[in-house]
């Protein structure tokens, strides 16, 4: 919760840094709220922290009468990912320790190198839990930090941008929503939403104009089209997708504007969806559901001063029960001897809670084995046809590389996959040079 009288919301992207001001005077129950936006001369990145720390001591200057507020930083995908995992139905007090023993071994990435938060998206007792992970480099995010506490700021949290933008679109009911962003010169981040959830995204080229090929690669369906909305970040290559995916009659409302009619979120139909994830965040932290990448950087920080406390007050204790209540200092360490013992059984308990998680891995691996050999025996029915390059199978989903002379060999390949019991077949590349073809297929279990 925001309990401080004073806070920025700093959103950095490739070409700009996005601020949102939030403060609340002593006199006044709403808090003010303004949003600026500077340029970067320079394209930015994790390594190179030059302008953009300049950028950010003189907006303190300005803006700010260079106070060490409290900072809260959003910041691109593509310095990292978000994916979803199928896991097997987990118990809430064991998902922590089993959600982080699969990002180990699905994320090549050492553990040790990585922060991340999960979120639960969907679960079935007893049979399956999915849940949403957002992870990044440990070494990034702590660059980061470093320079906003070089910039003079109090860094509170981090999170992925596009993270937070739900958290505005959810206020429009369960619409489904297409967000279009300029993120390179010629590429655009495109997100699909449905209320406040995530559901698709995409890196894209810009030119990109094949309808049908765009379709398939975002998993549009027929009977999911119109969408109800698009939104653009006004840059010449998101406003010309736009423009294209309007003429072909994919989006139902044209010009949705303006979009919010509450008082409290009006103030976004001027800013427009730049706006939208710095205010997401302010959301987030405001209901209580903030999911940090910057926590284990200040875990450190609260055991500090805890145990700092802590021993203020053992010591007082200590002082008053020697001279007056010396029995509450037998109890204490009674107290003591019981907790020693309790972790000596919390320990046993994780040791076979670890256990029966590997039980798990070894019936998913051999289950893994399974669909390999059906895999194999679909491959042996079109080897005439289309040849293997490579293939990727993880999480029981499935990346076929291959090539080949004609498209139908594709379709059969996708036919005798679905038969087998793969679905969810998607075209993820497609490549045709010199009369030969070569694609990337993916399925799922």
């Amino acid at each position: 919760m925001l309990n401080v009288r004073k806070s920025v919301f700093i959103e950095i992207s490739s070409s700009e840094v996005r601020f949102l001001c939030w403060d609340r005077t002593f006199w006044s129950k709403n808090p003010e709220l303004d949003f600026y936006v500077f340029p970067l001369e320079s394209k930015t990145s994790p390594t190179d922290n030059s302008e953009l720390v300049k950028v950010l001591m003189d907006f303190r200057e300005q803006h700010l009468c260079n106070q060490k507020v409290s900072a809260y930083l959003l910041i691109p995908l593509q310095i990292g990912l978000i994916r979803d995992f199928r896991l097997p139905w987990i118990p809430k007090q064991d998902r922590d320790s089993a959600v982080g023993y699969y990002i180990e071994h699905e994320i090549p990435v050492p553990s040790g190198e990585l922060v991340y938060y999960y979120q639960e998206l969907e679960e079935k007792e007893n049979e399956y839990l999915k849940v949403k992970v957002s992870a990044a480099r440990r070494e990034i995010i702590s660059k980061y930090g470093d320079y906003l506490t070089e910039a003079g700021y109090r860094l509170e949290g981090v999170e992925y941008a596009v993270n937070c933008v739900g958290e505005v679109l959810g206020q429009l009911g369960d619409k489904r929503i297409l967000i279009l962003q300029q993120i390179k010169e010629d590429r655009i981040q495109l997100a699909l939403f449905k209320g406040a959830l995530l559901e698709v995204i995409r890196e894209i080229d810009g030119g990109e104009r094949d309808i049908s090929q765009f379709m398939f690669s975002i998993r549009w369906q027929d009977n999911e089209l119109p969408i109800d909305m698009m939104l653009s970040d006004g840059s010449d290559e998101a406003d010309s997708l736009a423009s294209l995916l309007r003429r072909k009659n994919l989006i139902k409302d044209q010009q949705p504007t303006p979009i919010f009619e509450k008082s409290k979120l009006s103030f976004l139909n001027a800013q427009g969806i730049k706006a939208y994830g710095a205010y997401g965040y302010l959301i987030k932290i405001k209901n209580g559901k903030q999911a940090n990448l910057f926590s284990p950087f200040l875990m450190p920080l609260k055991l500090k001063l805890l145990a700092m406390m802590a021993g203020i007050f053992l010591s007082v204790l200590l002082l008053f029960s020697t001279q007056i209540w010396y029995p509450l200092y037998a109890d204490y360490i009674s107290s003591e001897i019981r907790i020693d013992s309790f972790q000596m059984d919390l320990a046993n308990l994780e040791s076979e809670q670890a256990q029966d998680i590997s039980a798990d891995w070894r019936k998913l691996e051999a289950k893994s084995y399974q669909d390999l050999e059906q895999l194999d025996k679909a491959l042996r029915y079109i080897e005439k046809e289309l040849k293997l390059t490579r293939l990727n199978y993880k999480q029981e989903t499935l990346h076929l590389w291959a090539e080949g002379t004609d498209n139908p060999s594709i379709s059969k390949l996708t036919s005798k996959l679905m038969a087998d019991g793969w679905h969810d077949p998607v075209l993820v590349n497609y490549k045709y040079y010199q009369e030969s073809i070569s694609f990337c297929l993916r399925v799922t279990r």
